[in-house]
């Protein structure tokens, strides 16, 4: 039989640390998720209340009507 010696083995701490490695990349790509998700939320409350302020003229070179304008403004953020 032949003896293993410290440098054949691997290293205890070697698996640790590409599983811990392998856990913080994913919990950082989650969490940019979450940034993302975050940001778009906060871009349909800014441009639906800007729609708000917008003029009949404007809305109507957009094609929109008044009322289509706070029918939008009137859903929730979490609704494209």
């Amino acid at each position: 039989m032949t003896q293993a010696t410290t440098c054949d083995a691997p290293r205890a701490s070697e698996g640790w640390t590409r599983a811990a490695g392998r856990f913080l990349s994913r919990l950082g790509s989650a969490l940019a998720g979450v940034v993302d998700v975050l940001l778009v939320w906060q871009g349909r409350v800014a441009g639906r209340r800007h729609l708000l302020e917008l003029d009949d003229r404007l809305l109507d070179d957009m094609g929109i009507d008044r009322v289509a304008a706070e029918a939008e403004a009137a859903k929730p953020f979490w609704r494209a």
